[in-house]
């Protein structure tokens, strides 16, 4: 196999290994010959673990958007066929209600249509032709062509758009290449083309490293080895890190730590995404944020001859440098990227977040013996109240997990969106779950989340995985969702808007409502009273403790009142998230290690 081949499925093996995504299945090949094919981690780890394995299904979701319609629908763009300015009743040929009349295919491309973001289709009928109806007889929720609003409608109404002018479903339509018109003087043209133009000489290869530090002067300690375990010819000078590959290739990493310099990049930075059309807003808002936090830059290049060998391994050391650091690393695109390689935001407004917070790591604290002793003491602390509990574990000595040297506390802001989104992914659980029997579940559960979001702004909230299970509800995750009302108890709890006691039960859900569903994000801001680092330290620590019992020895362990393992679990979640456990801001990322 193709040593390329090889660091690809390595790389894979290693974002497992480190807990960055929980599994994978990676596959190699060429037409029809397959180089490799191998599964990684688990395909669920909540409420049961199950392994990967080669022929799980992953569900494409979003990813049908661009497959199956946007890359039909621009061909027949290419070739004169799709007007832009054609309305949705012109184009779909279907009645629409009277506020879509002047809604056009350029609206529907932009997510300028004012439509819905999703709603659930099951109420409309059992057939697709009855549910694509009912989505077209709902009433727009903004103005067309006045403010962009993402709506999975927007290319379900392109897909029928894309059947209509191919004359065939979608699956097969998605499949076909519409033939030009012009095709003949296309070819023509090409055949008149001169010859390209020899390829030109190698530029240099250049990536820039951004970090938030509180001591920027140490910035070297933990980039020291990272470099050094990729490119092991590298030397230290005054101005940072150089070496010479065998190439030939040259490797330069200037360190940067003036302040007025790099705020200075940092500003120029900002000035690249001024006009960006951003595909989410908050997302966005919240990368200008972390670049205006920058106060250290590393000016990574690599210089001719290289190989592709050569550029691979620049990037990897750049990115390896960057994970201790927190760091961000910015393109030759200007696509400004996290440590683990998740893009926060580009030049044309793409991301791979949905919910993005800025961080600021720091290095060194001011007094560090302080803090391992604090360590020290919340450890013997813990131990004493769980042992007054009545809990006889043979190991309550673990190492600590959430450092205080580490610790970044929420702000009021961030617990409180976070809490919105949470509750309403759970009322929506609630609403599947009750045995109240909710008539129309979907129907209810919408309406609670329209309310939720004039309040709070939930649908800009939701992380990925939050996202699809509002939009598709699967049966499977209704439970898991319900749960939800555990992590809302102790972010409300961080607010001092709710008391947590022995997690031998589940949370008082009404209680809760009552503080979330009467209230708004003002309102709560002005009611809370936040929690001091270290009570939340000290929460952590304790239910980091029980949940590693919980685990490895059961209820066996507990002479007292036995704790609900999974109210103890959503616990550790939300705690871990409070703190920023191992640098994590996405909700998503999350897992409790015990």
């Amino acid at each position: 196999m193709e040593k390329r081949f090889e660091d690809f499925l390595k790389h894979v093996e290693t974002a497992v290994r480190e807990k960055r995504i929980p599994g994978a299945v990676a596959a190699i090949g060429r037409g029809d010959e397959l180089y490799a094919l191998k599964a990684y981690g688990n395909a669920i780890i909540t409420p049961v673990v199950e392994p990967m394995t080669e022929d799980t299904l992953f569900d494409v979701a979003s990813l049908s958007k661009l497959v199956g319609v946007w890359s039909g629908i621009v061909q027949y763009l290419a070739n004169g066929r799709l007007p832009l300015d054609a309305t949705l009743p012109e184009a779909i040929g279907r009645r629409t209600h009277e506020k879509l009349k002047n809604v056009t295919v350029w609206n529907l491309l932009t997510h300028t249509a004012g439509l819905v973001p999703f709603h659930d289709t099951f109420e409309f009928g059992d057939t697709r032709e009855e549910r694509v109806q009912g989505l077209l007889d709902l009433a727009p929720v903004a103005e067309p062509g006045k403010e962009v609003v993402y709506s999975d409608l927007s290319f379900i109404f392109l897909g029928e758009i894309l059947a209509r002018l191919a004359g065939k479903p979608l699956e097969e339509a998605a499949a076909d290449t519409p033939e030009s018109e012009e095709a003949p003087a296309a070819e023509e043209a090409k055949a008149e083309e001169p010859e390209p133009e020899p390829l030109p000489p190698q530029e240099n290869l250049c990536l820039w490293l951004y970090a938030c530090l509180d001591d920027p002067h140490d910035l070297r300690t933990p980039m020291r080895p990272q470099l050094i375990a990729h490119f092991r010819a590298l030397n230290e000078g005054s101005d940072g890190f150089e070496g010479t590959l065998p190439s030939g290739g040259r490797v330069t990493c200037a360190v940067r730590t003036d302040l007025g310099f790099v705020r200075e990049q940092a500003g120029y930075l900002k000035t690249r995404f001024a006009d960006t059309f951003p595909a989410d807003r908050d997302v966005w808002n919240a990368a200008m944020m972390q670049i205006e936090l920058f106060n250290t830059r590393v000016e990574c290049t690599l210089a001719p001859p290289y190989s592709e060998d050569d550029a691979a391994k620049f990037a990897d050391a750049v990115y390896a440098a960057a994970e201790p650091l927190r760091g961000f690393v910015v393109n030759e695109g200007m696509e400004l990227y996290r440590w683990d390689r998740r893009l926060v935001i580009a030049p044309d407004g793409r991301t791979d977040f949905s919910v993005f917070m800025p961080i600021r790591r720091g290095l060194a604290v001011s007094n560090p013996a302080e803090a391992a002793a604090a360590d020290e003491a919340r450890m013997r602390r813990s131990i004493a109240i769980l042992k007054k509990h009545g809990v006889e574990a043979a190991r309550l000595d673990m190492p600590v997990q959430a450092r205080e040297a580490d610790a970044r506390l929420r702000t009021p802001e961030e617990i409180i969106g976070r809490m919105a989104a949470l509750f309403a992914c759970a009322v929506k659980a609630q609403a599947y779950t009750s045995p109240r029997e909710v008539a129309a579940p979907a129907a209810w559960s919408l309406n609670a989340i329209k309310k939720l979001d004039t309040q709070y702004g939930v649908n800009r909230l939701f992380t990925a995985k939050e996202a699809e299970y509002v939009v598709r509800s699967p049966e499977s995750q209704h439970e898991t969702y319900l749960m939800r009302f555990e992590d809302c108890a102790v972010l409300l709890w961080a607010l001092r808007m709710y008391e947590l006691d022995w997690p031998a039960g589940r949370a008082d859900v009404a209680a809760i409502a009552r503080v979330i569903r009467d209230a708004d994000t003002e309102t709560i801001l002005r009611l809370a009273r936040p929690r001091p680092l270290n009570d939340i330290l000290n929460m952590h620590d304790v239910t980091y403790r029980l949940h590693s019992v919980c685990v490895r020895e059961g209820d066996a362990a507990f002479t007292g009142a036995k704790p609900d393992h999974d109210v103890v679990y959503e616990r550790h979640y939300a705690l871990n998230w409070l703190v920023a456990v191992d640098g994590i801001s996405d909700w998503d990322m999350i897992v409790p290690k015990t």
